[in-house]
């Protein structure tokens, strides 16, 4: 299982180790903590930018609790 924690010092400290290992170990996963993906390959991200019709930038196409905290917004 990955794990992404963007504010342990550590990885402030130095992110580019964290990054390269979820690169090769899971470029792509879903963070329960943050409830949301993460990318963290080149060409799954660029993929991912190119395809509109499967992703939409529009945050009112989200499920479960991050569309229920952008309503209330």
């Amino acid at each position: 299982m990955a794990y992404f924690n963007p504010l342990r010092p550590s990885y402030i400290a130095g992110p580019y180790p964290a990054l390269a290992r979820l690169r090769a170990e899971a470029p792509v996963f879903f963070s329960e903590p943050h409830e949301a993906w993460i990318v963290t390959s080149y060409a799954e991200g660029l993929a991912l930018l190119h395809d509109d019709a499967t992703y939409a930038s529009d945050p009112a196409h989200s499920a479960g609790r991050v569309r229920e905290r952008i309503r209330h917004q």
